[in-house]
This record gives structure tokens, C-alpha cells and sequence, in this order.
């Protein structure tokens, strides 16, 4: 099975050995490492002298011992710093920088546990404390054999049924972002083993994208229309701006979530708690079990605490902010009307 092409001879020249301790700085050199022991790589995409997140990871997790020795078990550690200060050769920042756009990395740390071949089995992006990180670790040696198995059982000569069913399974292990780069040949085959897509893998996909598109629109919307300049000082003309963006056809699910979030802690900003609990209950109806979906459930639950925090407020007093929520200039709670 061909796989997507990895900038392995740019990697082999540049990068050091090792970063600190078994941590290696040259992937393709991990990757080979790999083959050998039978085992997979994890790319830790970081900014050591700039990324808080990034360099509290590494100090809480990745320094303890039973978290190096959790990561060993199964994968080869490869670090691939961004720096901001530290000095960094052409060859080494070029070649991190092609291995970032072949993993589509938009935010660090991004832990990315691959295959030998460096095909992703498993993704992680943003912090995670010792016990999260052992967690991924286990379910990235869990997704690592699954591929290997379904991979070694491709290699065999199988019927049409029991290759589409293989396909499927493999291309339901792994995450759904590298599907059309890292296992295209294996989508392809699929795509021509089930035109009708009765396995549901490229209808998926088709939405995931779609999502990831809509999700991008919605946020170049809110920026070319001043929303977060008019959140903390203008929060009428913000509204007016999210309630505009709910009009439009064929949003997904998620996306309308996303928008009546924001426009719930904007109105909890403005003390107009009483106004969204309604809203709320809306957004998790069409889809409850997303991010967003539970997100909304999260704060309808803590509805009765926000309501009691500013029952004792004093005219004029600012009320703590929802989580999530854009600071806003002016006061919330109007003074007492005059006798």
C-alpha cells in the first residue's frame, strides 16, 4: 500500500540526534528506528521558549518517568520545536516547518503518534496533564496495533466484500483528518470497492470538511464585521451580528451552536440572564452530544449559580464573566432608578 510522502531525506540531513534524554529531533531517523522495533513514532510539535502550554507539558508530563516509560512501551519521541528566541539552523526550521503542513498542525502542543511510515493513528492538540498524556499514550498503542493488524491483513489475498470491509475498519481507526492524505490509497480503494457508500466513511468525511469549512467562514465573518471590538463595546450591534450570521441556509448543527454560545454569554454579560435559558435549550436540542451541545448543557446547568451571583451585585458593580466570555467595556447592571 502506497502512503503519503514524508520530507524523509531533508529530515535525514538536518536535526540533531536527540533532543534531551530518548527524545529524538529527527523524524525520518525515528521512523527508521521504528520499522526496526516494530513500533511507532510520537511527533511532539512545540514552542519551547514562547508556548506556556507547551513548556508546562513538558515539565508535568513528559518529564516523569512513568510517562517516558508509558510512551517507550510503543513509540519513538520525536521533538519539533518552533522557537521564537532560541537559534535554530535553515535546514532544521525548514524541515520541522514541511513536517507541520504534512500534519496540518494549527495549534501546540499537537501530539501527533504515527505508524513507521509515519501515518497518523492517533492526534492530540493542546495540553495534557500526566495522566491525559498516559491516557492518549494508551489509546494511540491501542489504535497502532489495530492498523497494523487490518494493514497486514490487506497484504493478504481477501474477497472484494472482505477487502471493503477491511478498508472500512482501517479507515474508522484512525483519524478522520488524514484519511485523504495519509490513506488516500486506501480511501480510493474503498471509494471503488462501495460507490454507494454504504459504509457511511466518505459521507463522514464529506461532513467533517464541510464543518471545518463553515467553522472558518463563521469565524472571517466575525472578524470583517468588527464582532469582537463590538462585543465589549457595542454588545446590541454584536448580537445583531450573530443573529444575522443564524439566518443563513444549510449551517450545520454544530456551527449554530457555536453561534448561540456566543450570543448566550454575551446576553449573560449583559445581565440579561433570564433571556437565554430558552436559547440554551435550543441550541443542545439539535444536537446534543457535539462539543458545543455540551457545552450549552454545561452552562444551563450552572444557570441557577449565575443567576444567585448577581442577585447580590450592587448597581453598577460588574458581574463575573461566563466562561468564554469577551470582556465588556461598559457596566452591566444598570444603577437603581431614582425615587
Amino acid at each position: 500500500m502506497n502512503t503519503f510522502a514524508l520530507p524523509i531525506a531533508a529530515a535525514l540531513i538536518a536535526g540533531a540526534a536527540v533532543a534531551s534524554g530518548t527524545w529524538s529531533t529527527n523524524p525520518a531517523e525515528a521512523m527508521q528506528q521504528a520499522a526496526a522495533q516494530k513500533k511507532g513514532v510520537m511527533l511532539e510539535f512545540t514552542g519551547s521558549d514562547w508556548c506556556g502550554a507547551c513548556i508546562s507539558q513538558k515539565t508535568q508530563a513528559f518529564s516523569l518517568p512513568k510517562v517516558q516509560e508509558a510512551i517507550g512501551r510503543s513509540f519513538i519521541p520525536v521533538e519539533l520545536d518552533f522557537p521564537r528566541k532560541k537559534q535554530q539552523d535553515e535546514q532544521t526550521r525548514a524541515t520541522f516547518n514541511s513536517y507541520k503542513k504534512s500534519y496540518d498542525i494549527t495549534g501546540f502542543p499537537s501530539l501527533i503518534f504515527t505508524d513507521a511510515q509515519g501515518r497518523p493513528v492517533h492526534t492530540v492538540v493542546g495540553y495534557g496533564n500526566p495522566e491525559q498524556v498516559m491516557n492518549d499514550t494508551a489509546q494511540a498503542e491501542k489504535a497502532l496495533k489495530a492498523q497494523q493488524e487490518l494493514t497486514d491483513k490487506l497484504e493478504r489475498k481477501l474477497s472484494d466484500q472482505e477487502r471493503r470491509d477491511t478498508l472500512a475498519r482501517l479507515l474508522n481507526t484512525v483519524p478522520q483528518s488524514s484519511i485523504r492524505t495519509f490513506y488516500k490509497p486506501a480511501f480510493e480503494e474503498l471509494a471503488a470497492l462501495d460507490p454507494q457508500d454504504t459504509t457511511g466513511i466518505r459521507a463522514a468525511l464529506e461532513r467533517k470538511e464541510l464543518l471545518k469549512t463553515q467553522s472558518a467562514e463563521m469565524v472571517q465573518n466575525l472578524r470583517e464585521n468588527n464582532f469582537y471590538a463590538l462585543a465589549a463595546k457595542e454588545p446590541d450591534k454584536a448580537i445583531a451580528i450573530l443573529d444575522n450570521s443564524l439566518k443563513k441556509e444549510g449551517l450545520l448543527p454544530e456551527i449554530r451552536q457555536s453561534l448561540l454560545l456566543t450570543k448566550v454569554r454575551l446576553l449573560i454579560q449583559r445581565n440579561e440572564v433570564n433571556e437565554v435559558e430558552e436559547i440554551l435549550k435550543s441550541a443542545i436540542a439539535l444536537l446534543p452530544d457535539s462539543d458545543e451541545g455540551r457545552a450549552c448543557s454545561r452552562l444551563l446547568a450552572d444557570l441557577p449559580n449565575i443567576r444567585k451571583e448577581r442577585e447580590n451585585l450592587k448597581p453598577g458593580e460588574q458581574p463575573p464573566l461566563p466562561p468564554g466570555a469577551i470582556p465588556a467595556a461598559k457596566c452591566i447592571v444598570p444603577p437603581a432608578a431614582k425615587k
